[in-house]
């Protein structure tokens, strides 16, 4: 592969998660990094307290939008991890809402991290691909496209805008512009205008060179009203752009020949007997009856959507 391929996101396995967002941010930089990519994933320090540790090792100090954040460098599976830990925006009891409402200063929060990275980028040199996942990193491709500048400093990288969730847009008041530090020019209908607000996500969308998505269905699917969220008609226009790739399933973590939490590990020769142990001990931890039906588990958010 040969390429140095930059990642954006708001979480990442296994640094911070509420979602599926930070298991695809944990394993696809690392298989990157097997293909032989020069791989660096950008996101938050978020941390519950001040007290906190953040991982890695302290490299040094980024300033953007009046507020600093030391930058923090680790790895996970074979790819770099850069941590920007600015306490005033990311020492949250939980990295995005409370109590049911999002913290009002989000845009301010997900623009300092792509400014701030962006521009420690560019203190490293040239990069050939910038990533953005979701609307809180979906400033980057805006930025790479509307300041020539920027863009020429770090190279300019083609940028990759994937939609894991099409219903978070990012979108704020047009007081959001100022205070992120964004051109009065970009309020258009074809940058980040969406009636009469600021929505990021529109923005990435009509700026990146590549679009993708979590499967070809939910692709298909995006481009109707019934599940476009609004957003049907920009995305239609980008449709020549938009792949929809499958989420892989990472084998390494998720493997019942290795797996240390089953009470009996089995591989495809022995899954019946396996699977049947598992389900005989959590019957008993959860004090079900044993019926002899098939039961079926979940691990998973539960929302509105």
């Amino acid at each position: 592969m040969d390429q140095r391929i930059v990642h954006f996101a708001s979480e990442a396995v296994p640094f911070s998660k509420t979602g599926g967002l930070a298991d695809v941010l944990g394993a696809l930089p690392g298989a990157e990094a097997t293909l032989g990519g020069d791989v660096t994933v950008v996101i938050p320090a978020h941390r519950a307290t001040v007290d906190d540790k953040v991982p890695g090792e302290a490299i040094g100090v980024i300033d953007a939008l009046g507020l600093r954040a030391t930058v923090w460098e680790a790895r996970h599976a074979g790819a770099r991890v850069l941590l920007l830990d600015c306490p005033a925006l990311f020492v949250r009891p939980t990295p995005y809402l409370l109590a049911g409402a999002n913290y009002p200063d989000n845009a301010i929060r997900f623009s300092f991290l792509i400014r701030a990275g962006l521009d420690w980028l560019v203190r490293e040199g040239g990069v050939d691909i910038v990533h953005a996942h979701d609307w809180q990193a979906a400033l980057a491709p805006v930025l790479l496209r509307h300041d020539p500048i920027l863009a020429d400093a770090l190279g300019n990288p083609r940028t990759i805008l994937t939609i894991h969730n099409l219903a978070y847009q990012g979108v704020f008041p047009p007081w959001a512009l100022a205070a992120c530090g964004l051109d009065a020019a970009l309020f258009t209908v074809e940058v980040l205008e969406f009636w009469g607000q600021v929505s990021f996500l529109k923005g990435g969308i009509l700026s990146a060179d590549a679009i993708t998505t979590v499967s070809p269905t939910y692709a298909s699917e995006i481009l109707t009203p019934q599940f476009g969220c609004g957003l049907d008609g920009v995305l239609d226009r980008r449709s020549d752009v938009l792949t929809g790739i499958v989420n892989g399933l990472d084998t390494a973590a998720w493997n019942p020949a290795g797996d240390s939490h089953l009470p009996l590990r089995f591989d495809a020769a022995s899954a019946a007997t396996g699977k049947r142990a598992a389900g005989v001990t959590l019957r008993h931890e959860l004090g079900l009856v044993e019926t002899g039906r098939p039961m079926i588990g979940m691990v998973s958010r539960l929302i509105e959507q």
